[in-house]
């Protein structure tokens, strides 16, 4: 498959996902209740419909796909933390963090108060 029809392809899935979503949101609550699905299950199902569709799914399998692809994709509130660990993890470690080191001896960070320690404040 060359990258023009690629893109075609795409462009075709769109717009029958825009063509299903705009049917099933002019429904009434009460008939996508007789259908079984929500408001909040429409974009799934006319994304997943606009895939599944043009090889032969039935309704129901497009609606279990969707359903389980909704239950197992993560959370828009989960992708945020997933982004910002990954810029967190490739951002540059600051200077000050880098000569802050264990002290093996003490077992305190290096430039912390112990006991036999110099620097120890003396008790009044």
């Amino acid at each position: 498959m060359d990258f023009p029809h690629r893109i075609a392809e795409t462009f075709l899935e769109l717009r029958r996902a825009a063509t299903i979503r705009g049917a099933l949101e002019r429904l009434t609550p009460r008939a996508l209740s007789d259908l079984g699905i929500t408001r909040e299950d429409v974009p799934h199902i006319a994304r997943v419909g606009a895939r599944m569709a043009p090889q032969g799914a039935s309704y129901v399998e497009i609606v279990a796909e969707a359903r389980d692809r909704r239950l197992h994709s993560p959370t828009l509130a989960a992708r945020f933390v997933g982004a910002a660990k990954w810029v967190q993890s490739t951002l540059p470690r600051p200077a000050s963090a880098a000569g802050w080191r264990w002290n093996s001896s003490g077992g305190g960070p290096i430039g912390a108060f112990s006991a036999n320690s110099p620097h120890t404040p003396i008790a009044s």
